[in-house]
């Protein structure tokens, strides 16, 4: 669905926003990604928390700036 609405390649459009931190064996991210590819833009929007030196992602998602529609590619389980 997201290559549909922004073709392909798609690639990285700018600087990584947002924060992680991490404390011995945990942490958590919640930063954003640009993406462009030749048909749109979009935006990745990623939330993970880290425990026991593992990444748990609890949202991955792309939000298309042409229609504002958000694509979820992982919610949190």
């Amino acid at each position: 669905v997201i290559v549909q609405q922004l073709g392909s390649p798609i690639d990285s459009n700018g600087m990584m926003q947002g924060a992680i931190s991490t404390t011995n064996d945990g942490g958590n991210a919640d930063i954003s990604v640009p993406l462009k590819g030749p048909n749109g833009t979009g935006t990745t929007f990623i939330k993970a928390v880290k425990v026991n030196d593992k990444w748990n992602y609890e949202r991955i998602a792309v939000q298309i700036d042409k229609t504002n529609e958000i694509i979820e590619i992982q919610k949190k389980y």
